[in-house]
């Protein structure tokens, strides 16, 4: 009798836990769009932390190591778009194939981390804040689809 008490009970609790989860999901708004001041507020404030957290997670998973095995691809005046605080940096500086960087992302407050972080030779690298710099305007940049990240029937 105890025993049909007990599981009565730990049902109902986790009924009712699981009813009260769904009301909240519910009542999340999926369609609201994150404002680009937000998006800014998160990444000037979240950089250095975000570096931190991910770090580690993607050199276990093997992350780190596809990164860098796609930057041994780069040649030339290598482009890369939302570059955020460098991860990809080390990579393109050891590629001798590699001429000159240009890093590029929409939020300064990476790139500040990342210029504050890093002392790349200065007439490698290139950092720039789009739309306002016109820094590839003037010579032109190979630019290669990411394989990772296109579907497989693709590739």
């Amino acid at each position: 009798m105890l025993r049909k008490l007990v599981l009565g009970a730990g049902a109902t609790v986790l009924f009712g836990g699981g009813v009260g989860l769904g009301v909240l999901v519910a009542q999340t708004d999926s369609t609201r769009q994150v404002t680009d001041e937000e998006r800014a507020v998160f990444w000037r404030s979240s950089g250095r932390e975000y570096d931190a957290k991910v770090g580690a997670a993607e050199d276990g998973n093997g992350i780190t190591a596809q990164r860098k095995a796609l930057m041994a691809h780069a040649r030339g005046r290598t482009l890369e778009v939302a570059a955020g605080t460098g991860r990809n940096l080390q990579f393109l500086l050891d590629n001798s194939n590699v001429r000159e960087i240009v890093l590029t992302d929409a939020h300064e407050g990476m790139l500040q981390v990342m210029a504050n972080e890093t002392t790349p030779p200065a007439s490698q690298v290139a950092l720039d804040q789009p739309p306002t710099s016109p820094v590839c305007n003037d010579r032109p940049l190979r630019v290669r689809p990411c394989p990772f990240l296109l579907p497989r029937s693709i590739r």
